[in-house]
């Protein structure tokens, strides 16, 4: 180790006694030793001035990204203003689109222009289905059909309570009639119903995944006292196209009132009924029961007891089948819905102790105490 020189040792000898200058009450504030500090050496400086270099070459880098990025925001800028003219342009182009058919729909197309058409759509439909998948096959079917819509399910004969969608009448009075054998004018075509439904302008594949569709995005309503359909329903393809609707359906709501409990003979047929269930081909169908009970308040309790016994064991033997989505709400009329689903969320012997135990039994102490009873 080097021996420290003359100058350092004097260098460190000032700079203790300016730090016990500065700790020393004594020392006044004139003393040159408190104001004086080491100066700054040379590796010191250098470090300073690499630092400096540093933080501009950062600044730099940054000033360029910022460039950078300055110029995606203005491309981004120009493709957002190229968009928003091509919506307007297009929205432009669609109402222009829907004016013309609507002054077109008066308008008879002659038999060759029919023809030309019928063979344009009939070339673009047989293509589609084995060249789009799935995803996009629904979105075009949708357009066509709609979406989501509530189809009831009755014999023509039926006229639908006032509160009961009156807008469908025409539509639910009339479900099993066949529907592509009419010939009626509507506008310019003599199709009774879209062209997409018939075989001539779309082919057998397009129209029978269009049939497929239908039943598949559509929730089916049964009214009171027409859960005898349920057989005709599931097994009839009201389109014509070869289908099994009770292989697709996703939704069903069957529809239980008083008349479905008038007598022995009813209670019998509506328990037969339930079990056509088991002609839904898809066990992972949502099947609605919805129990309408009367308006007067002391029976209706009553009524839910007898139904939910009348149609347990039928419930519980299609759950072991495979039947998973099946739900359950009651409500009187022009009143609010009640999920009682979770009332069979226990084992078929749990729910018979619970039916005799406790529900019947509730029963029985009220026609003991001049309640009136509901059979």
């Amino acid at each position: 180790m080097n021996a420290p020189t003359p100058r350092s040792r004097g260098h460190d000898r000032e700079t203790r006694k300016a730090k016990q200058c500065r700790n020393d009450a004594a020392c006044g504030e004139g003393c040159a030793h408190a104001a004086w500090s080491p100066s700054p050496t040379r590796e010191h400086g250098e470090w300073v001035l690499t630092s400096i270099r540093r933080w501009q070459q950062k600044k730099m880098k940054l000033l360029v990204d910022c460039k950078g990025l300055d110029r995606e925001v203005a491309a981004l800028n120009e493709q957002i203003n190229a968009m928003t003219q091509m919506r307007d342009s297009l929205t432009h182009k669609r109402e222009t689109l829907q004016s013309q058919a609507e002054r077109m729909q008066y308008i008879k197309i002659d038999p060759e222009s029919d023809k030309y058409g019928r063979l344009s759509c009939l070339k673009l439909c047989s293509e589609l289905p084995s060249r789009l998948p799935p995803e996009l096959k629904d979105m075009i079917y949708d357009l066509l059909i709609g979406k989501d819509e509530v189809e009831w399910v009755t014999d023509p004969h039926y006229e639908p309570p006032s509160e009961d969608l009156f807008e469908e009448m025409t539509r639910i009075s009339s479900y099993f009639e066949p529907r592509l054998g009419k010939q009626a004018h509507h506008g310019c075509s003599r199709l009774p119903y879209g062209h997409w439904w018939h075989t001539e302008y779309v082919g057998d594949a397009f129209g029978k995944e269009l049939a497929e569709h239908y039943y598949r995005t559509r929730l089916f309503k049964f009214p009171c006292g027409e859960l005898g359909l349920l057989p005709r329903f599931l097994t009839t393809d009201v389109w014509g196209k070869g289908v099994t609707p009770g292989d697709h359906v996703q939704r069903l709501l069957l529809k239980i009132d008083k008349s479905s409990m008038e007598d022995a003979d009813s209670k019998q047929s509506l328990a037969q009924r339930i079990e056509q269930v088991q002609l839904v081909g898809n066990k992972k169908a949502e099947i609605l029961f919805e129990i309408e009970c009367p308006e007067i308040l002391r029976t209706d309790f009553g009524f839910l007891v007898n139904v939910l016994d009348l149609i347990a064991p039928v419930i519980y033997r299609l759950r072991d089948a495979g039947y998973s989505l099946l739900k359950f709400t009651y409500h009187r009329n022009w009143s609010a819905q009640y999920d009682i689903t979770g009332l069979f969320d226990v084992s078929a012997e749990e729910w018979q102790d619970r039916m005799e135990n406790k529900w019947k039994k509730g029963l029985r102490e009220n026609e003991r105490d001049g309640g009136e009873e509901y059979q």
